[in-house]
């Protein structure tokens, strides 16, 4: 597993992952400051459906499935992020996100993540396009 202890080893990390790969390197370092590294087990819960939005997490490495009222509807991976819903709008989780496998995220609290938005307006962008994108394939697997 990769291990970002340093903010410019979780900066050069970001620059390759979805929403954030567009920033330049003193966004990234900005973004950077704001997020912890934790590494997660198997059978971890990012997130629970219903519960309160109080965190984000992007996806270093591992899976993690995404289950809403007890159907799984994706698998998560690499570069995907979780949680940027709950914190956007204020309401309940949406969804049970649960790590299929070891791995590490990178987590921002809901405080920092609205510091960061107000203060990079370019990674706000960034995440509405990418949020923009999974409503997209959301509605092609309903519509298939």
């Amino acid at each position: 597993m990769a291990m970002y202890g340093r903010r410019s080893q979780k900066a050069d990390a970001l620059k390759d992952i979805p929403p954030f790969s567009g920033l330049n390197n003193k966004e990234r370092m900005e973004l950077a400051r704001h997020v912890d590294e934790v590494e997660v087990r198997s059978d971890t819960m990012l997130t629970v459906q219903g519960g309160p939005g109080d965190a984000f997490y992007l996806i270093v490495d591992g899976k993690a499935d995404v289950i809403r009222n007890d159907t799984k509807i994706t698998t998560l991976g690499a570069g995907d992020t979780v949680g940027e819903m709950a914190l956007l709008d204020g309401e309940p989780r949406s969804a049970t996100v649960v790590m299929i496998s070891d791995g590490t995220v990178l987590t921002m609290p809901r405080n920092e993540f609205k510091s960061v938005l107000n203060s990079i307006p370019a990674i706000a962008l960034k995440i509405l396009v990418s949020m923009s994108l999974r409503l997209r394939e959301a509605n092609n697997r309903l519509s298939e």
